[in-house]
Formats: structure tokens, sequence, C-alpha cells
């Protein structure tokens, strides 16, 4: 298997058992449109703190994900060299 396999695998393997992050992060972006997109009773205010909240968190797991997944990538390769 090359490198891009092995990568594409470790992808894959670690995005299985993450369904309850990925709810949270739809529960954050419906919130943030249904906020946006409708005149509600929530004040501007906690529109943009939900909606900045969401485009963080998910900023930052997508950042942590990647990193670990290439740092284990990287390990890997060595590994086998």
């Amino acid at each position: 298997m090359n490198e891009l396999e092995e990568l594409w695998e470790m992808i894959k393997e670690e995005h299985q058992g993450k369904w309850l992050m990925k709810l949270w992060l739809f529960l954050f972006v419906f919130f943030w449109i249904i906020l946006f997109s409708s005149k509600s009773k929530f004040p501007d205010i906690w529109a943009s703190a939900f909606a900045g909240l969401g485009i963080m968190f998910l900023a930052l797991w997508i950042i942590i994900n990647w990193t670990y997944v290439l740092v284990r990538f990287i390990k890997q390769s060595f590994k086998t060299r």
C-alpha cells in the first residue's frame, strides 16, 4: 500500500467513532442558521455568540484532528523505513 492509501485509511479510522462530535457540530450549525435566518426572540448578540462558538469549536476540532492524523502518519512512515 502506498503512502496516500495509508493516510486515507488512517483518516477513515479516525472519523468512524465520532458520531457524537458530528451531532454536536450539526446542532451548532443548525442553531446558527436558524438564529441568523429568522428574526427570532434572541438578540443579535446571542446569535453572534452561538455562531462564534460553533465556528471556533469547528476550527479547533479540525486542527486537532488533522494534526493527530498527520503525526500518526509521519510516525508510521518512519517506522516502516
